[in-house]
């Protein structure tokens, strides 16, 4: 056995040499064990006796483990001196004193193996600061992404029976049938939550896309507006200002010319002025938060989320955009690079029970005057994106393509769900009304040269958002 420092605060050799001898003394201890890997042991004697008694105490004849076996077979392979002979092997099980109970050693072993692989990563990033000439920001990302992979890597769910499973479900069908479910978050748009039998799923990635001024960023917002007044929100802007955000905001909920507050409200405008203090009366109740920052990962992105949801809880979070993230500086492929972005932000979803909004650019095909109707395969680097979003909304307007003449300009939208995991593909129609930067569900008749590509009819309910 290697000679570690007894009071080495990375390591624990006692809860090493307990988890072993509880183990060779009572083979039915390996049931709390399914999350410890050899690898989690510091010293490399107890590795190698670690791997051999659970080897042979998983073996599909189900042998039994005990001193001598672990001695026989450490002997037929050569190995016995690495470990310290028979008499090391006899003394972990005289250590345990007859009382086999790995359960409180097991936390032990593992917290120390996270102790000793963020001391690793450390002294690596050093290294790496010093030798390989990393800016200040890349070491920071660098750095952020080794620690969200090791937070990550021993996390594992339990399993669950058939009978909780059941249960589970059961009751989640009764909350979704009295309109309880903690699981779904409405979207505050009548039409689109029946589309998705209540509203969004907590852990799922919902991708919002569309060209340049089809309005992707007003319905965002506006679903996290909606969704603020009950569940908590944090905002990812790489493309506006927090200010600019909060004109939007406020455009939206008070009615307001969103020129008006770009201009600046003229001092007679008492509807206006009116308007602007109860619309910063309701937003200022919300529970929304706005984050700064431009050009971020994906791990940024996962820390800050977990940070916030920590200190002051988080059921939405809004990416605006994916195309203006940071995805690396490696030689792989855009498609690639966006795929393992695509990844950790579905991840996080999981992990945080979070519905996660990401927008994204569709490509600029097709020319003024016509009618491109939109799909998965017009995303950018689609592969990841199709791959790991729950649900795809496309949102497309005729209108935007017409010449000025033949114009409605009644910003009737196509809400186009192109996937979703939970609901049917259909088309919603919503009116888009561009100066106020908000959408409301479509009240009018079919609008103009209306393609139905789905099996669902346009909804036409009238409902204000």
């Amino acid at each position: 056995m290697s000679n570690y420092h007894a009071h080495n605060p990375l390591v624990s050799i006692e809860a090493e040499q307990a988890i072993i001898g509880s183990l060779l003394l009572n083979n039915d201890q390996i049931d709390h064990l399914a999350n410890l890997k050899p690898e989690h042991f510091s010293d490399s004697a107890h590795r190698l006796l670690y791997q051999i008694t659970c080897k042979q105490i998983l073996h599909p004849e189900r042998r039994h483990a005990n001193p001598i076996t672990v001695f026989e077979a450490l002997e037929r392979h050569h190995k016995l001196d690495a470990v310290g002979g028979m008499s090391y092997i006899h003394s972990l099980v005289m250590g345990v004193g007859g009382y086999a109970n790995v359960r409180p050693y097991v936390n032990i072993v593992s917290d120390k193996f996270k102790l000793r692989a963020v001391h690793s990563a450390a002294n690596a990033l050093n290294e790496a600061c010093a030798n390989q000439g990393l800016t200040g920001q890349m070491a920071i990302e660098r750095a952020q992404q080794v620690l969200t992979e090791l937070d990550a890597q021993d996390e594992h769910g339990e399993s669950l029976d058939m009978m909780s499973c059941i249960n589970d479900m059961l009751n989640d069908v009764q909350a979704r049938s009295m309109g309880e479910s903690k699981a779904i978050i409405p979207t505050g748009f009548m039409d689109l939550d029946e589309a998705f039998n209540g509203g969004f799923e907590r852990g799922d990635v919902v991708v919002i896309a569309g060209r340049p001024a089809m309005g992707k960023s007003a319905f965002a917002f506006h679903i996290a507006l909606n969704m603020s007044l009950f569940y908590k929100s944090l905002a990812f802007s790489m493309e506006m200002s927090p200010r600019q955000l909060t004109r939007r905001s406020i455009a939206n909920l008070g009615g307001i010319e969103l020129n008006k507050l770009n201009k600046g409200i003229n001092p007679d405008d008492d509807d206006a002025w009116l308007r602007l203090t109860k619309a910063s009366d309701d937003l200022s109740r919300r529970h929304m938060h706005i984050q700064k920052g431009t050009a971020l990962n994906a791990y940024q992105i996962a820390a800050t989320c977990r940070k916030h949801k920590r200190q002051y809880g988080l059921d939405v979070v809004v990416i605006d955009y994916l195309g203006l993230m940071d995805h690396g500086n490696s030689k792989s492929t855009d498609a690639y690079k966006i795929q393992q972005t695509t990844k950790a932000i579905k991840a996080m979803a999981l992990d945080l029970d979070v519905v996660v909004l990401l927008l994204c650019q569709l490509n600029r095909d097709g020319g003024k005057g016509e009618v491109q109707r939109p799909n998965m395969t017009h995303l950018r680097d689609s592969g990841g994106i199709e791959q790991d979003a729950d649900a795809v909304i496309l949102l497309h307007r005729d209108d935007y393509y017409r010449k000025e003449e033949d114009k409605t300009h009644d910003g009737h939208t196509h809400l186009i769900i192109d996937k979703a995991r939970n609901c049917e593909p259909c088309t919603i129609g919503m009116a888009f009304e561009g100066k106020y930067a908000r959408f409301s569900n479509w009240s009018g008749g079919l609008p103009r040269r209306f393609e139905k590509p789905h099996s669902k009819m346009v909804k036409r309910v009238g409902f204000k958002g």
